[in-house]
């Protein structure tokens, strides 16, 4: 586990780290997307996905969290109550959505983490429904 000493005294606290991948629907890399750690609704630690769409969160400590994803022309994805403890880094796979404008308001696309495993959090925004079209 990894120690991180706090300037405020000598406290050490432990923390961890998050990191993960951004791709499309398609699964195609999304390189430059931004990825926010939010804590009470304040931005605590973000990052910018590199070239493999590749990003790493550092020195996190314990607590619940919402991780917020956005890049231009994909709704702005969001996970609410991601746990993060000592005992295990968090590795995350998220899929963004193409956004459609309608008069100026842009879409956005929230899930909720109720279980997780370090590497089984469903962070894939649902599905569209399929609907039968009427016979003529």
């Amino acid at each position: 586990m990894r120690q991180n000493l706090r300037s405020h005294g000598s406290t050490h606290t432990e923390t961890n780290k998050i990191s993960g991948t951004v791709v499309d629907m398609n699964g195609a890399v999304i390189q430059g997307a931004k990825i926010a750690l939010l804590f009470e609704n304040t931005e605590k630690v973000s990052a910018i996905t590199d070239y493999a769409g590749s990003f790493h969160l550092d020195q996190i400590a314990p607590g619940k969290y919402a991780l917020q994803v956005e890049y231009p022309g994909f709704k702005l994805l969001r996970v609410e109550n991601l746990g993060i403890t000592t005992e295990e880094d968090q590795v995350l796979s998220l899929i963004l959505s193409e956004t459609r404008y309608f008069m100026g308001v842009v879409a956005t696309e929230s899930i909720s983490v109720i279980e997780s495993s370090p590497s089984a959090i469903p962070t894939e925004p649902p599905l569209p429904r399929k609907t039968k079209k009427p016979r003529p």
